[in-house]
């Protein structure tokens, strides 16, 4: 609170946290100003949806620091699930942080599990490629890049409802309770539930994949960037 009002102004990623800037800190409203994240004007093209139909496995993304806020030991949690049920699928964990929290989480599907630490950018493109599906079920957000980027390769995504200002649709959005009260064995449950529902659909991870429709959405999106991008 003490940085908020000393600071000359104070730029957010989402309208939810200039609300509580504003209410709950007392920031004077004409010193918070919302800016959500952007994309480049490059769009994705259709043929990435013919890219992965040429991979045999199934790629699962987890893209971000390793945290337990970003809903990490979940995912592999609901990971153990979906890797007995769907022998091509592969989870591909992409970042940096503290990797000795998670890989005792790992063992029965060590091989199957890929730490790549933090990659380039033209890496990260190459994998988003060939992705399958994303994941981000964090406890905590205001405008994810990740979330964004992975929209804009047609990645088919699960996320917590946490990114209500990114994702309104329901079979592919897990529900977070308060911080305190996180039930993470609940919570990977549906979880992986949400991921075999999209992993055995073809019909579904197309229709979640269809690049000319997130493109469209993209640029709805970025109309509310105020022409910020």
């Amino acid at each position: 609170k003490i940085s908020f009002n000393a600071s000359d102004e104070v730029v957010v990623l989402s309208e939810k946290t200039r609300t509580v800037l504003i209410n709950d800190y007392k920031v004077p409203h004409d010193k918070v100003h919302l800016i959500r994240n952007g994309l480049s004007r490059k769009l994705a093209n259709t043929s990435i949806s013919k890219l992965r139909a040429t991979t045999d496995e199934q790629r699962i993304l987890f893209v971000g620091r390793l945290d337990e806020q970003k809903g990490l030991k979940m995912v592999l949690k609901a990971f153990h699930i979906v890797a007995d049920k769907q022998p091509s699928a592969k989870l591909y964990i992409i970042g940096n942080g503290d990797f000795n929290s998670f890989l005792p989480l790992c063992e029965e599907f060590r091989n199957r599990i890929i730490f790549t630490g933090k990659l380039s950018c033209h890496a990260l493109n190459k994998i988003y490629d060939t992705a399958t599906l994303g994941l981000l079920p964090s406890y905590h957000e205001q405008c994810s890049y990740t979330v964004i980027e992975m929209m804009k390769y047609g990645i088919p995504l699960i996320t917590s409802d946490r990114m209500e200002n990114l994702m309104d649709n329901s079979e592919c959005v897990v529900s977070i309770p308060y911080v305190d009260k996180i039930n993470t064995e609940k919570v990977s449950m549906q979880l992986s539930e949400k991921i075999l529902a999209i992993l055995t659909d073809k019909d579904k991870r197309q229709e979640l994949s269809d690049i000319e429709s997130l493109n469209s959405k993209i640029k709805n999106f970025r109309a509310q960037l105020h022409g910020v991008v």
